[in-house]
C-alpha cells in the first residue's frame, strides 16, 4: 500500500523499515555543517557521534535506499528521543551527504543535545596528541611515506607507509625505536577498527540487497576482509617485535 512521506512521518511508525545508529552513518564535521553552515567547528572527535547517538537515541530510518557501489545512499528520516525531526539525503556514493531539519524546533533540540557533548571544542580542537610525535618519517633525501587523514583529521602514517618504512629498515627485526613501533601499532589499530565498523556497516545493508546484487558484491567483500586480515597480521607482528625490544 503506498503512503506520502508525510503521512508516515505524522504516524511515526516505521514498522517493517530499517532503523539504524547514526554513529557509522555521520562524522563530526557533517553535523557540524547541518547545524552550523560553514560556521561549524572541526577537528571534533571521532567518537562524539557514538556517545551523542547513545545519550540520544539519535537513528536513521531507511526509507528509500540502495547500495551505491559499497555505499548505502538515499532517503533516510532522523530521529531523536523517538521523534521525526528531519531527513537525510544522498543520491550517490560521490554525492554529498544532507541533513535537513523539518521545522525550528527540532534543529534547536538536535543542537542542544549535541552541544550538551561536546567538551571545549574550541580550546581542543588542534593539540597534537604526543604519541603523534613518535611517527616515522623520511629523511631529507629519502622518497615521501604515504601519509592519511587520522584521528582528529590530523596526519598518519598509512599501513602502506608504515610497511615501506620498516622494509627500508631492512624489515621488523632491524627496527630497534619502541616508540616508533608503538605508534605503527597504535595507527594499525586504529585502522582496523574503522575498517571494521566500515564492514560492520555494509553486512547490514547485504541483507537488504537482492541476491543478485549479493553476488556481484562478493569480490569487494572479499577484498575488504582480505585486507583487514593482512592488517591484523601486520598489527600481531609489529606488537611481537615490541615485546622483544627492552
Amino acid at each position: 500500500m503506498s503512503t506520502k512521506l508525510r503521512d508516515l512521518i505524522q504516524s511515526n511508525d516505521f514498522t517493517g523499515y530499517q532503523v539504524s545508529s547514526i554513529d557509522w552513518k555521520f562524522e563530526p564535521d557533517r553535523i557540524e555543517e547541518a547545524i552550523y553552515g560553514m560556521n561549524g567547528s572541526y577537528n571534533l572527535p571521532y567518537d562524539l557521534v557514538e556517545r551523542f547517538a547513545n545519550a540520544f537515541k539519535v537513528e536513521v530510518i531507511s526509507i528509500n535506499t540502495w547500495t551505491c557501489t559499497d555505499t548505502p545512499v538515499g532517503l533516510e528520516v532522523l530521529r531523536m528521543q523517538g521523534i521525526p525531526i528531519g531527513l537525510v539525503w544522498q543520491s550517490a556514493r560521490k554525492a554529498e551527504q544532507t541533513i535537513s531539519f523539518f521545522d525550528k524546533a527540532g534543529l534547536r533540540s538536535f543542537q542542544t543535545a549535541w552541544e550538551s557533548m561536546k567538551s571545549n571544542p574550541d580550546e581542543d580542537a588542534n593539540f597534537i596528541p604526543d604519541a603523534l610525535l613518535d611517527m616515522p618519517i623520511p629523511g631529507p633525501d629519502e622518497k615521501i611515506l604515504d601519509l592519511q587523514s587520522g584521528k582528529n583529521c590530523l596526519p598518519a602514517l598509512s599501513p602502506y607507509g608504515a610497511a615501506d618504512w620498516i622494509e627500508r629498515q631492512g624489515g621488523l627485526e632491524a627496527v630497534t625505536d619502541k616508540a616508533a613501533l608503538g605508534y605503527i601499532e597504535h595507527a594499525l589499530i586504529e585502522n582496523i577498527e574503522h575498517r571494521d565498523g566500515f564492514l560492520n556497516q555494509l553486512r547490514e545493508r547485504e541483507k537488504e540487497m537482492a541476491s543478485d546484487m549479493v553476488e556481484a558484491v562478493k569480490d569487494s567483500f572479499k577484498e575488504l576482509e582480505d585486507h583487514r586480515a593482512a592488517l591484523d597480521t601486520m598489527r600481531e607482528e609489529v606488537r611481537g617485535r615490541i615485546l622483544k625490544l627492552p
